[in-house]
């Protein structure tokens, strides 16, 4: 055996993470009665603290965020300090004969993903994959208005991106367990990155091959300039490499580094080389091929973003009937407006620094989007039902 110090490993295990060759063997359900949910604070994780800078509007959730623990190391058998205890009957509640969790005792979802189960929590039935910017938040928070829904303990748990080498007994803490509900309830979390990370439906299919996804695209040109107005507040680093840049700026930046790869390879290849640039998270052609690749279309739900917040009811409804629960009711609809709290970047007057790009940016993904719409057409008919072309230049 190889006598490698702490770090060394670490480093093996990303490696191999990176490769996708890692497996975990899915644990047994424990047979004991499972005792009632307590909330606990975890010590916080790097990768997590990445996933804050990187996706989270600061002004709104800062006030969510709690504070580090300390990483120093505990005895096995020392506990952290309960902050919360939620007991399953303070879900309950009888609203037109469905079990509906009390709304004063609901989960919100949040970003904060330093507190988890006591136990692992039952298996997620879906997970919202992308795309970043794409309206993925309202979507997800839309779905935990429904009473057969319950939010997991943060809506971006990013464990098949950045943390699997944490292990599924990790992952399954984030998620409520649902026993009691005799199957009428679900589960399941939204990291929009799933969906460009070329290594991520390698791994869900390792551990949940039959779970369903829900995709909301959203215009590229407007996906990319509230991606520029949130990353341009930051400072730069590894992940914000063109942070604190104008609108233009930040385009041609970001088409420079794809430019020198189209000229000599395949968008596919380049693709996976450069999944988490601006520009080519606008390309989705690629990202539902290689997708494709490792699940049916039968278990993804496509959705056009514009459509969603134009007419979030009806398109709430035909989520609700891909993920087998009844029809959000009448107060759960009512509740839409309130639930939808993502940054609203389309409103701010700031967006109109792009303009000097704008015509650029629709020309430069014309061709893409009449990929996409082709592709859809092949294997998502059910979502071009639903799609008003008029919004995406080239369809």
């Amino acid at each position: 055996m190889l006598n490698l110090s702490g770090s060394a490993r670490g480093v093996l295990l990303a490696f191999l993470i990176g490769l996708s060759l890692v497996y975990f063997t899915k644990r047994s359900k424990p047979t004991e009665e499972i005792p009632p949910i307590t909330f606990v604070e975890s010590e916080r994780h790097a990768a997590q603290d990445e996933s804050i800078s990187d996706n989270l509007n600061h002004d709104i959730f800062e006030s969510q965020k709690s504070p580090a623990v300390s990483t120093e190391a505990r005895p096995a058998n020392s506990t952290l300090e309960v902050k919360k205890t939620v007991s399953m009957q303070d879900w309950r509640d009888s609203t037109e004969g469905f079990s509906v969790p009390n709304k004063s005792t609901r989960r919100v979802p949040t970003y904060d993903c330093s507190r988890l189960y006591e136990v692992q929590g039952s298996e997620p039935s879906f997970l919202v994959v992308g795309v970043h910017k794409g309206g993925s938040t309202a979507l997800y928070n839309y779905l935990c208005e429904h009473g057969q829904v319950v939010a997991a303990v943060c809506k971006e748990v990013h464990f098949f991106d950045r943390q699997f080498m944490r292990g599924e007994e990790f992952y399954l803490r984030h998620f409520p367990q649902l026993s009691e509900w005799k199957g009428k309830a679900i589960t399941g979390e939204g990291s929009p990155a799933y969906i460009r990370d070329p290594k991520v439906a390698f791994l869900i299919k390792e551990l949940y091959p039959n779970i369903k996804f829900l995709l909301t695209l959203r215009e590229p040109t407007m996906r990319l300039r509230s991606q520029w107005l949130e990353q341009r507040r930051l400072p730069r680093g590894q992940r914000n490499p063109f942070g604190g840049l104008n609108c233009e700026g930040y385009w041609r930046a970001s088409l420079q580094v794809i430019a020198q790869c189209i000229s000599s390879q395949t968008i596919h290849k380049c693709f996976g080389e450069n999944y988490d640039n601006a520009i080519m998270q606008g390309l989705y052609y690629p990202q539902i091929v290689a997708w494709l690749s490792h699940f049916p279309p039968e278990q993804t739900m496509v959705i056009q973003s514009e459509m969603m917040f134009d007419n979030p009811e009806a398109t709430m409804q035909r989520v609700a009937q891909f993920l087998g629960l009844r029809i959000f009711i009448k107060s759960e609809v009512e509740r839409f407006e309130s639930a939808n709290v993502g940054t609203k970047h389309h409103d701010m007057p700031e967006l109109a620094e792009c303009d000097v790009v704008l015509k650029e940016m629709e020309e430069f993904y014309a061709p893409y989007n009449k990929q996409l719409w082709d592709l859809l057409a092949k294997r998502f008919d059910s979502a071009i039902r639903y799609w008003d072309k008029t919004k995406w230049p080239g369809l």
